[in-house]
């Protein structure tokens, strides 16, 4: 017995537990979890099941976070391929993260993605990739809540359906989105936008947007 308890004390000390992962952290990690579960469901074609299967899985992740996320919609007339005019319906999502300001901070992504005629197009760049970003931050926000109110809203109808589509037919989820914030009279209280999109690219370069307000701008590269 004394032999036996002069081995273990002589063993070394178990080394420490990896710290726990810091849940207000934004994980790469998880959002490319979320990009891989939108390009599974291959092709998001606004108007087709694989842009519903998408909306579905968009809720369930923001309603698993305690969110209770709403429809967008908007319908409008287009030019489609092969000079036919149709009606387009487009649903996109949309949460509310109340603050304890109404100022608003708006962050917005499309999950929808363009169909082409000559080859099957899942859209991981150019399509998943902003809503995968999106829904891991809309986690860490709810977790790390800022102090404004967060309009989260994944946008249909982003994507050009035909080569020649008309500009004014372009960015439609994106077009109902500032109609609403018109609507519920809160464009003044709009602090900051952003608009995430192909942010998976192997060799990512993230261009100075020269359009946007100078100190933000500044800020958000620093970033």
């Amino acid at each position: 017995l004394t032999a036996i308890f002069g081995l273990a004390c002589g063993k070394p000390a178990p080394p420490p537990a990896p710290p726990a992962p810091d849940s207000s952290q934004f994980s790469g990690e998880r959002a490319w979890e979320h990009l891989e579960r939108l390009v599974e469901i291959g092709p998001r074609v606004s108007g087709t099941p694989g842009a519903e299967a998408a909306r579905s899985y968009i809720r369930a992740q923001l309603q698993a976070i305690g969110l209770e996320p709403d429809p967008l919609f908007v319908d409008v007339t287009v030019n489609l391929p092969e000079g036919e005019v149709g009606k387009l319906s487009f649903e996109s999502v949309l949460a509310v993260m109340p603050g304890e300001s109404t100022d608003l901070l708006v962050l917005a992504a499309p999950f929808d993605s363009r169909h082409f005629e000559s080859f099957i197009h899942v859209g991981a760049n150019n399509g998943a990739s902003g809503a995968a970003l999106l829904l891991e931050m809309a986690r860490v926000l709810s977790v790390d809540p800022v102090p404004y109110t967060v309009w989260l809203a994944f946008l249909d109808g982003e994507a050009t359906y035909a080569e020649d589509t008309p500009p004014d037919e372009r960015f439609l989820g994106s077009r109902a989105l500032v109609t609403e914030i018109q609507e519920v009279g809160a464009l003044s209280r709009t602090r900051l936008m952003v608009y995430f999109n192909q942010v998976a690219d192997r060799d990512l370069v993230i261009a100075r947007d020269l359009r946007s307000d100078r100190v933000i701008r500044r800020s958000f590269q620093h970033a």
